[in-house]
């Protein structure tokens, strides 16, 4: 390992559980991480404090065994709402700017499960980092961006890649350097009513060509319900039984999302598995929040899932 990273994963009180559960597998993992951080967006609502005091538990919980540590951000960027994605995904690209005195850190989506093939990403990933040359800020999975933009962007000049949101690896050298940050927001104070997978688009719209590097992967990537990144033969994964314990990472995507009751997704049974091994250290379900979260259920979000799951079977 050339240079170690600084992990980070960003949420809100509504992901507190995926979030955690994401920690979690990346402290057990032994993965070639120097240090964990937690970015708790506070919304300024009462669950907020409830929040705040089951990362503190957690983090106290884990400390001793990992260096792991949180930090709250106020939120002050106006709210953007779309399917069931909240504002902590607009913060997501602004994160070096959160974390101060860190050379390289990768922020890795709440609700991702890493594999064994993790830490030879993160090897892969940093050692093509540190050998291109060019002013790079962001690099992320991508493709490539030739009509993927909405409506009132597709007029914008954005770079020829479109990145995933799920992992991203900061250069923090080159995003203090430059003007990304208030560019960035400048995009979002304009555009954000044409948004709707906001943080990737912004950052498409926003960085440069030699500023957006790709993560070395090929690229590829299968928006399933249960979405793997292999670092060899990439398959499309539909079951359980068939999930690769080898794979890079894996993330069950859309609105069915797996730490609700609800959902009915015969794939949330490795999320069930994955929980169950925190719970018998970090007991999550303790907490009303947690109960909460996993209970409720938002008429538009019931409306998605049942379309998303009629689509798939037809």
């Amino acid at each position: 390992m050339l240079k170690k990273i600084s992990a980070s994963v960003l949420f809100d009180s509504n992901y507190i559980e995926p979030a955690l559960l994401t920690a979690y597998e990346i402290i057990k993992g032994n993965f070639s991480i120097s240090d964990l951080i937690l970015i708790f967006l506070d919304n300024s609502q009462e669950v907020d404090a409830e929040a705040s005091i089951i990362i503190n538990n957690f983090t106290e919980k884990f400390k001793d065994y990992f260096s792991i540590s949180a930090i709250k951000v106020e939120n002050t960027i106006p709210n953007f709402s779309k399917y069931h994605f909240t504002n902590s995904i607009i913060y997501k690209p602004l994160i070096p700017d959160l974390i101060k005195n860190k050379d390289f850190i990768i922020n890795i989506d709440a609700g991702i499960i890493p594999g064994a093939n993790f830490n030879k990403f993160l090897d892969q990933s940093i050692e093509q980092s540190l050998e291109n040359k060019s002013n790079w800020i962001i690099s992320a999975f991508c493709e490539l961006s030739a009509g993927l933009l909405p409506n009132g962007l597709d007029k914008f000049d954005a770079n020829i890649l479109y990145p995933n949101g799920q992992v991203l690896l900061f250069n923090c050298d080159n995003f203090r350097s430059t003007s990304f940050l208030a560019r960035y927001l400048e995009k979002y104070n304009l555009l954000s009513e044409y948004l709707v997978y906001a943080e990737q688009e912004l950052m498409c719209i926003t960085l440069n060509e030699e500023e957006l590097l790709e993560l070395p992967l090929n690229g590829e990537r299968f928006n399933y319900e249960l979405n793997i990144h292999s670092l060899s033969d990439v398959s499309l994964i539909y079951n359980y039984k068939n999930i690769d314990e080898s794979c890079t990472y894996s993330k069950i995507i859309g609105t069915l999302k797996p730490w609700k009751y609800w959902v009915l997704d015969p794939n949330k049974k490795h999320w069930i598995e994955k929980i169950k091994n925190m719970e018998n250290e970090f007991p999550i379900s303790s907490y009303e929040l947690i109960s909460k979260n996993r209970h409720e259920i938002t008429h538009q979000a019931f409306q998605k899932a049942f379309l998303e799951s009629h689509h798939k079977n037809i």
